[in-house]
């Protein structure tokens, strides 16, 4: 995963000199180690900086903006705290795709209970872990504040096209088809896996539509080749619930 080879690019007895640790040298000599930044404060400073640019957001709690778009559909700008930075997620939070089914289905329809179904990431965007391209879209937590200041907002003016543009394809059950087919032919590879797995979303998003039987057939080729975490009944009866709502 991209983290893990950064970590042991750091564990490593000699230091090898690459792009990011050029760009972090840079980082350092400029704004110096100050210690942590705390959460409560990251989280004003992310508010401050995108609240004013998606004024039709909600803020749910820390880190976390939500739109409703109908229904169905909510759109989710989250901001997260990793090993070395903040990064930001966004996607969509589905009010049809359960988010637990051991005994029995459970959804999530509201804006405080929304979270991410469908989503991509800013660090999905870096290629090569030994580049500098994450210092584009993240925020370190650890050079003080004034380097999380101008990160945050270097981040978000990079990142609040790609964040919209992915949005903007995404306001209807036929765009989130579409961008949950996209995921499933891509090869994810690295941090974050993402769950739910796209299929699940693609299954329930037919069913939704008033595919059921393609529904049902993505359902079943997900629990057979996922059974460890996609295997209980409760599935299948829950796509039948959802297909239901078309009568």
């Amino acid at each position: 995963m991209i983290f893990d080879n950064l970590k042991n690019l750091f564990a490593s007895p000699e230091r090898r000199e690459t792009e990011y640790t050029k760009a972090l040298d840079a980082r350092n000599a400029k704004y110096g180690v100050l210690g942590e930044v705390s959460a409560s404060y990251a989280n004003s400073i992310f508010e401050s900086v995108v609240l004013p640019s998606v004024s039709d957001f909600v803020r749910v709690k820390n880190g976390l903006l939500v739109k409703q778009v109908n229904d169905d559909i909510f759109h989710v700008i989250n901001f997260r705290r990793g090993k070395f930075f903040y990064s930001f997620w966004w996607g969509v939070s589905l009010s049809y795709v359960p988010e637990k089914w051991d005994d029995a289905c459970k959804f999530h329809r509201t804006l405080k209970s929304a979270h991410l179904d469908l989503f991509e990431t800013s660090d999905g965007l870096v290629k090569d872990p030994y580049s500098a391209e994450i210092f584009q879209f993240s925020a370190s937590f650890l050079n003080g504040e004034q380097c999380f200041c101008d990160e945050l907002a270097r981040a978000w003016k990079n990142l609040e096209p790609i964040i919209r543009n992915w949005l903007a394809t995404s306001t209807t059950l036929e765009g989130v088809l579409k961008m949950a087919e996209i995921q499933i032919a891509q090869t994810r590879k690295g941090f974050p896996q993402h769950s739910p797995i796209p299929k699940l979303v693609y299954a329930f998003t037919l069913a939704r539509m008033g595919r059921m039987s393609e529904g049902l057939i993505a359902l079943e080729e997900l629990m057979k080749s996922n059974s460890q975490f996609y295997s209980s009944d409760e599935l299948p009866k829950a796509l039948r619930q959802i297909a239901d709502l078309n009568k």
